[in-house]
């Protein structure tokens, strides 16, 4: 309940969603909470959480092997989100997945 949501309704929707379709049993818990609902709450100022929402897209691609759709889902976004934020931050996917 103290988790300030950055995104917005629908994101939150999506992640909620998420969470409900990994989870196997009737509640949810922290394990199938996507990423930024499981961080610890951070205040930092705006330009702090821009460098944040770079590093956790940029993992969640790497993790996901370039797949935007299930980098959405891991970040539990809307895949145009992804797209929107890779083009906010400057982002080249192949320079990402280099070793």
């Amino acid at each position: 309940m103290s988790y300030s949501w950055p995104g917005n309704v629908r994101e939150l929707k999506s992640a909620l969603e998420y969470a409900f379709v990994i989870a196997e049993k009737g509640s949810i818990g922290l394990e199938q909470l996507p990423h930024p609902l499981v961080s610890e709450p951070i205040r930092h100022s705006p330009r702090s959480n821009e460098s944040e929402e770079k590093v956790a897209l940029i993992e969640a691609l790497r993790k996901s092997n370039g797949n935007q759709s299930e980098a959405a889902r891991i970040l539990g976004v809307n895949r145009v989100t992804v797209w929107n934020r890779m083009r906010k931050h400057g982002i080249d996917l192949r320079k990402v997945l280099m070793p």
